[in-house]
């Protein structure tokens, strides 16, 4: 009798053992995970989230779009934001982004930067609003403009009406190694001109000579240049 007693109870504990796996399983099927969303990095350049810093980054956008008479789509499809932050100073602040430049098969790293705050007791004949904290969009424009003699706005010129020569850097150093009657180019980095248009900085070498080329080629023109010069470390 103790057998059959033992017996079931074995089996009354298989058999609920069984029935809490199912459950289990059907719990994990149809449950979403979302614990992990709030530990996910955050898309906005701001990393920090700090509500200020990402108003700052839509004025950003604003100068970018007048100083360089860029469409948002162009802004949007172009320009793509890698961290922003606001850097401060002893007597003031500024913002700063990095972001990529992509046109193509090309991407150009930069950084923008403008004045946010500054303490008008910094310099002499500042003219600067004493206001407000921190500047509003307009406040940028006009200390920029009322104190050249000390700010510029440190804004990278875009050519939007730009367009590539070359399909691709292979492309490119082929062209200019005939253009230039070289034989082994070596990319270096890509540059932006103060005029905005996009430039490859290749390298050919002659190390038992101890001579150098320095080749430059705008990719939206096709101009090229080349400088001699002694090889050295500078470029490695």
């Amino acid at each position: 009798m103790s057998k059959n007693i033992n017996n079931t109870i074995i089996l009354s504990v298989i058999f609920l053992i069984a029935i809490l796996l199912f459950i289990s399983c059907r719990v994990g099927r149809n449950t979403k995970i979302t614990g992990l969303s709030s530990n996910q990095p955050t898309s906005h350049p701001c990393l920090s989230g700090d509500p200020l810093c990402i108003s700052y980054f839509d004025i950003w956008q604003n100068l970018q779009q007048r100083e360089n008479d860029l469409t948002q789509e162009y802004l949007d499809e172009h320009l793509k934001p890698i961290n922003a932050e606001i850097v401060s100073w002893n007597q003031g602040a500024n913002f700063t982004v990095t972001y990529n430049l992509i046109d193509e098969w090309v991407s150009v790293q930069l950084n923008d930067k403008f004045p946010i705050r500054i303490d008008s007791s910094y310099l002499p004949n500042l003219n600067v609003p004493t206001y407000k904290e921190y500047f509003d969009e307009q406040d940028i424009i006009y200390v920029l403009e009322n104190n050249k003699q000390y700010f510029t706005l440190m804004l990278r010129t875009i050519n939007p009406q730009g367009k590539l020569q070359f399909d691709s850097l292979d492309e490119a150093l082929e062209f200019l190694e005939n253009k230039e009657s070289l034989n082994d180019l070596q990319f270096f980095r890509y540059f932006i001109t103060k005029d905005g248009d996009i430039k490859i900085h290749s390298i050919d070498e002659n190390l038992e000579k101890n001579e150098c080329i320095d080749v430059y080629l705008n990719l939206y023109t096709g101009d090229s240049n080349k400088v001699l010069r002694e090889c050295i470390d500078s470029h490695r």
